[in-house]
This record gives C-alpha cells, structure tokens and sequence, in this order.
C-alpha cells in the first residue's frame, strides 16, 4: 500500500515548569557540549525547584535527554515543513525549481552549527542507550512522516516511482548531514561545486535525471 500524507500529531502540553526546564536545557545545549551541563546551572537558569524537576521528569539524566531529543526533533521538522510546502505547488516546474532550492540552502554552509548539533548528539548516543532509543525512535518517525509527502509526490507523477519512498526519504536526510564531512575539514572545498554537484546527485535519485 503505498504511503499517504500523514496527519499532524497533536502536541501535548506541558506543566510550565516542565516546559520551562526544557527550554532552558535547550538553551543551554546551544551554548555548550552536553557533558558541561549539570543541574544546578538548569536549575538556576529556569528559577524551577529541584523538587518540580524530579516531579515532572525520572531525574536530571531524563531532563537532559529529553531536550536534547527536542533540539533534535526541532531539525527534522524544519525539514518536514519545507518538503509539505511542496505538496501546495500545483505547477511542475515551479516544483523542481523549488527543490533545488532547498537542496542548495540545506547544503548551504550557513547551516553548520545545525550539524554540528546533530553530530554532538549521534556521538552521545554511544554512551547513552535510552537516549539512542529515543532518538532512534525520532530518526524513524521523521523519515517515514517525511517519506509520506514523497509518496504523494510520487503519486502525481513529479518524483520517480522505482525507488522507494522511505529510502528517498532517509537519503535526503543522510545526505543533508553528510555535508558535515567538509564542515569539519581544515580547508572547505568550493561551497558552490558542492552544492552543484548535490543537486546533480538529487536530480538522478528524484527524478531521474542527471542534467546540471
């Protein structure tokens, strides 16, 4: 059965306390390496007892990896939301167009702290089973919710039919993160070259063709 749009799942509200130890272990994740955050800079920064903090979550641990596992999510659904707003384009060339343009601006160098992020995360997931679940199950999530909008994509007839569209899914994303391999280098290659050849790359695997 092929894939369909999937429905938007509804988000749960949180105990402003709760939500309020989140959004300040994000921040804080923004600003320094997970090992350097401890409870009492959270509990400092967000004015929230320690007695709330073990109300609302299994222990400091808990907090920790449910932000990081909220500043991972965020990524991916900037992504969901520039792949949904192609479904509303009603003319196929305006449609490729737009691909190339996210493929170019998800390649662009201004988004490296982005992967950078995610790389600091993958690499905590060696010492942190539970986190690598909760992430592993996010990872999962995001490709097939994404997977869905390329199946209706490929329903028109806009995107190849021969290629699975969970695997299209799980390429775009991996790709997206692999640009991380230039970011960490000592010298960047061309920014443009890479983009260009990116694109060449995501014209054979969605469409089939290879044409710069």
């Amino acid at each position: 059965m092929p894939l369909t749009r999937p429905a938007e799942a509804r988000e749960v509200a949180l105990h402003p306390n709760a939500q309020k130890l989140l959004d300040t272990t994000v921040e804080l994740l923004n600003e320094t390496q997970i090992e350097r955050i401890n409870l009492s800079t959270v509990l400092q920064r967000s004015g929230v007892s320690n007695g709330s903090l073990y109300h609302h979550f299994e222990d400091f641990q808990d907090l920790l990896e449910q932000a990081i596992v909220q500043r991972f999510t965020k990524g991916l659904n900037e992504s969901h939301a520039a792949i949904a707003k192609l479904l509303d384009i009603t003319d196929e060339t305006v449609f490729r167009d737009r691909v190339k343009a996210i493929v170019f601006a998800f390649h662009d160098q201004n988004r490296r702290p982005f992967r950078m992020a995610r790389l600091e995360t993958l690499g905590a997931l060696m010492s942190r089973p539970r986190l690598a679940e909760r992430i592993g199950r996010a990872q999962f999530e995001s490709n097939m919710k994404q997977a869905g909008y390329l199946a209706e994509l490929q329903q028109r007839g806009w995107l190849r039919s021969d290629i699975d569209a969970a695997v299209i899914s799980t390429f775009m994303t991996s790709t997206f993160l692999g640009r991380v391999v230039d970011d960490i280098a000592s010298e960047q290659i061309d920014p443009n070259e890479w983009s260009r050849v990116a694109w060449i790359a995501f014209q054979a695997i969605l469409f089939g063709d290879s044409s710069s």
